[in-house]
């Protein structure tokens, strides 16, 4: 896996990047306004889940194919999610 969380301060991690693709990962951000939804950049592409890693959805809609996205960040004013390739 390429993604873990903790909410333990570190001492205890939890793999939640099961159902992603095994590509290096480069970004990851959780949504300040809804906690439980993270978006994942790797190499092929952006991930989202609405669930801490339950399911993962394919979030690429609109981007060239493969784009390797290195940074994820949400706009505060319009809530958009940007994608830095």
């Amino acid at each position: 896996s390429h993604v873990y969380k903790s909410t333990t301060a570190g001492s205890i991690w939890q793999d939640i990047g099961a159902g992603l693709p095994d590509v290096p990962t480069s970004a990851v951000i959780v949504d300040p306004l809804h906690p439980n939804r993270v978006y994942v950049g790797n190499d092929i592409g952006v991930y989202y889940t609405p669930v801490e890693g339950v399911h993962w959805y394919d979030y690429s809609s609109g981007l060239p194919d493969a784009v390797v996205a290195m940074d994820l960040t949400i706009s505060p004013t319009n809530r958009m999610l940007r994608v830095s390739t």
